[in-house]
C-alpha cells in the first residue's frame, strides 16, 4: 500500500474515531495506538507513535501541525470539521 492510500487511511480513521469518541484534538502517540489496535497502522515498540509521525512529517495528514512549529514541535491532529 502506498503511503499517500495509508495517510489516507489513517486520517480518515482517526476523524471518524474523534467524531465518534466527541474529541477535538489527539496526539501522535495516542492516535497511533489506537489505529495499532485497530488493524489500520502498526506502531514502534521502541518509539510509540514514530509510523504516525513519519506520516506526519511528510505532510500527509491534512489539518496536523506541529506546536512550536520547529523540528522538536509536538504534533497535534485535529477534529477537522
Amino acid at each position: 500500500m502506498s503511503d499517500l492510500r495509508r495517510a489516507a487511511d489513517v486520517h480518515r480513521f482517526l476523524q471518524d474515531h474523534m467524531r465518534a469518541g466527541g474529541l477535538t484534538e489527539l496526539d501522535p502517540v495516542t492516535a497511533n495506538a489506537i489505529l495499532a489496535r485497530a488493524g489500520v497502522l502498526r506502531d514502534s515498540n521502541s518509539r510509540p507513535g514514530k509510523p504516525l509521525r513519519d506520516l506526519l512529517r511528510a505532510g500527509l495528514i491534512p489539518g496536523a501541525y506541529q506546536v512550536p512549529n520547529k523540528p522538536n514541535g509536538r504534533w497535534h491532529i485535529p477534529l477537522l470539521r
